[in-house]
């Protein structure tokens, strides 16, 4: 774990900022990638899920404190009785680079075993290169890649 950084459980005074953090996140996304959706809806979508991943009982929003404020956060769901998965892991731009982002997977894997799950998993963007070292590093291994196309059709 970076020098300084202490993870803990979500506060609701963190809301704002991961807010802020997750609309900066995902630009590798399928949504923002699109060009058909506005950065705003997909904006949206993303703080949406966070909110809702915070109000999930059966789950946990983790935290990663870096220089005094919150720079990173990881969700953490229940799949089924065996498995958890990362819905999202965020870490702000100016701290990107110290290791915020694997100290949160690391999190998330003791999380995870402490529910006392088989196993964990995760889905990211093929084009989120960043995101899959993160994971790689933390010892996942891909199982499957998908490939999703669509079209859309002017004036329908």
């Amino acid at each position: 774990m970076p020098q300084g950084s202490t993870i803990r459980s979500v506060q609701p005074t963190d809301l704002d900022l991961l807010r802020a953090i997750a609309r900066d996140s995902y630009r590798d996304s399928r949504f923002y990638f699109d060009g058909h959706f506005p950065v705003e809806t997909c904006d949206r979508l993303y703080e949406t899920w966070l909110d809702k991943s915070c109000r999930d009982s059966a789950g946990v929003v983790l935290v990663a404190e870096w220089q005094g404020r919150p720079a990173g956060y990881v969700t953490c769901e229940k799949v089924d009785v065996t498995t958890g998965q990362i819905g999202l892991l965020g870490v702000d731009s100016s701290a990107q680079g110290v290791g915020l982002g694997r100290a949160l997977v690391g999190a998330a894997i003791s999380w995870f075993r402490s529910q006392a799950f088989d196993r964990a998993q995760v889905v990211t963007q093929g084009r989120n290169v960043r995101a899959q070292a993160v994971y790689q590093q933390c010892g996942f291994l891909s199982q499957s890649v998908q490939l999703w196309y669509h079209r859309w059709f002017n004036g329908l």
